[in-house]
């Protein structure tokens, strides 16, 4: 994923295109945002309406889960 840190857009490369689940959670656990079933080959995020700070973002394939920190601008 990229940019990292992030000022209003994340950007997933699925070269796979395989269907992935998205969560992002702020520090204090709560979720932010789920973005469900997106097979494209560029997922994309807009996270312009979260607060900056540390972010935790958590990607599932169903074949492999993936969590990164990633930092909001």
């Amino acid at each position: 994923c990229y940019p990292n840190p992030i000022t209003e857009i994340l950007t997933i490369q699925n070269p796979d295109q395989q269907l992935l689940n998205v969560e992002i959670y702020d520090i204090y656990g709560q979720l932010l945002i789920v973005e469900k079933n997106n097979s494209e080959k560029i997922v994309t995020i807009g996270l312009s309406n979260i607060n900056s700070g540390l972010l935790f973002l958590r990607i599932d394939s169903g074949v492999r889960l993936i969590t990164l920190n990633v930092l909001k601008q």
